[in-house]
């Protein structure tokens, strides 16, 4: 899972370590007190496997430390 910001510049968040193999779906958090989690859906490496082993697929919680901010800002 890569992070990209405005400017371009790429920062790893996560990878095979975490659980990230195969990610198809994330989600910022919304409940109240859980703000600043990015929930991952992953496939385990089903279509790419990981160093040739296919892994149980998951939701994978990662800590980002900011919550969400919109793609669109309203006018």
């Amino acid at each position: 899972m890569v992070r990209i910001d405005a400017s371009g510049a790429r920062a790893t968040l996560a990878g095979p370590d975490q659980g990230m193999v195969g990610s198809t779906a994330c989600e910022f958090a919304r409940a109240p007190g859980d703000t600043t989690a990015l929930y991952v859906t992953t496939e385990g490496g089903l279509v790419v496997p990981y160093q040739g082993v296919v892994q149980d697929a998951k939701p994978v919680r990662l800590e980002v430390g900011k919550p969400a901010q919109p793609l669109f800002p309203r006018a």
